[in-house]
């Protein structure tokens, strides 16, 4: 007795669905290795402040690479490239000017939001 055409098309489906999610728990097991974010920056790296190339602005990331010493410098340099809200979870207010030696600036346009945080250890470059 033949199968019909829907029950052959359902079995066929079923097979890729099921060749599908091997294919992707293997990537998974493998680490994802080749799987690249596109965001991402190469080694990336932070250094001691440096005003004179305006904290070394990567607009791909939104990161400055340079340290920016204080909050508040850090929301006008944000504010200058489009950034006009301070994150709420950011560890202190945009008007404060304690002086941060590691902590590291980043302007996330989608959001129109400015992050403050501290740069760990194995990001720094100084």
């Amino acid at each position: 007795m033949p199968l019909s055409k829907f029950v052959v098309s359902s079995l066929l489906s079923l097979i890729t669905l099921f060749m599908m999610m091997m294919a992707v728990c293997i990537a998974m097991s493998t680490g994802r290795s080749h799987i690249r974010n596109p965001l991402m920056v190469e080694d990336l790296r932070f250094t001691p402040p440096c005003p004179e190339i305006d904290y070394n602005f990567h607009p791909e990331t939104g990161n400055f690479l340079c340290v920016i010493p204080t909050a508040k410098q850090c929301f006008e340099e944000c504010q200058y490239v489009g950034c006009t809200e301070w994150f709420f979870a950011n560890l202190m207010s945009s008007t404060n000017q304690s002086y941060n030696p590691y902590y590291r600036c980043r302007c996330v346009p989608r959001m129109n939001m400015c992050l403050y945080n501290p740069i760990p250890p194995e990001f720094r470059d100084f």
